[in-house]
């Protein structure tokens, strides 16, 4: 369930970015995904058998999503999934490696994440969801979101709405699962930037055009 939530509201919430910009309620929906992910990148961090496997698996998915994501956004910044990876990696040293190696590695994987989306504040949630109490959680994740109101207005007051995502988690993680099948629930997510890339080529046209070469070339 949390699974095809999670694929339905990023889906949403990217048509708003490319298609309706200037609609606000498709995005405040969209919020809602990225702390779904973030809870399934902490679980299964917490029960994988095999951390490299696990590692590599974010990896291919990130590079194989940089490129669509890129001429989707119009963007030279990181994917969400290198964020994810990065996120994974500095789980694994906090609770494998001394504090005076991994404090150092950690925040060069944090330094790092600025260049991806959700940036500084995806991996904050990340440590969020991966130590906190369920319920401690919920009151973590709003304090983190109303910070980024204050230091980021714009942004912060979208991601205001994904506190629903951690209430959705909370109701929804220990009911029946609607299972989605493991290989196309992991490349939903380059699949559809590559199909919106398409679709915003065919919709822009050489305003889209003109848009990519201002940002790659110049």
């Amino acid at each position: 369930m949390l699974e095809i939530i999670a694929m339905i509201t990023m889906l949403i919430d990217h048509i708003g970015l490319i298609f309706f910009p200037e609609t606000p309620y498709l995005r405040y929906i969209g919020r809602i995904a990225f702390p779904i992910y973030v809870y399934g990148l902490t679980q299964g961090y917490r029960y994988t058998s095999n951390y490299k496997k696990y590692m590599v698996r974010l990896l291919s998915i990130a590079l194989l999503s940089q490129i669509p994501y890129s001429l989707a956004f119009v963007t030279l910044r990181l994917n969400v999934v290198f964020l994810l990876l990065f996120g994974l990696i500095a789980l694994w040293i906090l609770d494998h490696k001394k504090w005076y190696i991994s404090l150092p590695l950690v925040l060069l994987l944090t330094f790092l994440s600025h260049y991806c989306s959700y940036g500084y504040y995806g991996m904050l949630l990340i440590l969020i969801y991966r130590y906190g109490k369920p319920f401690a959680v919920v009151t973590l994740h709003l304090i983190l979101n109303l910070i980024v109101v204050y230091l980021l207005a714009s942004w912060g007051q979208f991601q205001l709405y994904s506190i629903l995502g951690t209430l959705i988690i909370l109701v929804a993680a220990n009911h029946r699962k609607i299972k989605v099948h493991r290989t196309f629930y992991r490349y939903f997510y380059p699949a559809h930037l590559f199909l919106l890339f398409v679709l915003e080529f065919l919709r822009y046209g050489d305003g889209y055009t003109r848009a990519v070469v201002e940002v790659f070339i110049k």
